[in-house]
């Protein structure tokens, strides 16, 4: 391989690399939500106060509506179902996002 191709193929390695740990959860559930479908982690006691500054920003969602689709939307899907086209080998499988209950259970600090 050429020298000029070691440098990029070696930083698309890295973010590969990144995107598959961001991707992978790596969180085990509580004990007390371990006979539940949807499990949670213990939110950390530093977040627990945490509050969504961003709460009711039109600008923000939309914002955050892109970067959905480029970093996420591939194993949650378009619909946050967690049927993405990438989602087909991961186990465990993507959440679906679009549980109501699921998200609204939680706190902005668990979300963060």
């Amino acid at each position: 391989m050429s020298r000029k191709y070691i440098f990029p193929v070696f930083i698309l390695l890295v973010f590969g690399a990144l995107l598959l740990v961001a991707c992978s959860g790596g969180a085990e559930p509580t004990d007390d939500h371990a006979d539940s479908e949807d499990t949670h982690v213990e939110t950390p006691p530093e977040y627990a106060d945490l509050t969504n500054p961003f709460a009711g920003d039109h600008e923000a969602a939309e914002a955050g509506a892109e970067i959905y689709e480029v970093n996420c939307a591939s194993c949650h899907g378009p619909e946050g179902k967690g049927d993405g086209p990438a989602a087909e080998p991961l186990d465990p499988k993507p959440a679906d996002l679009s549980d109501a209950h699921l998200m609204e259970d939680m706190s902005d600090g668990a979300l963060f």
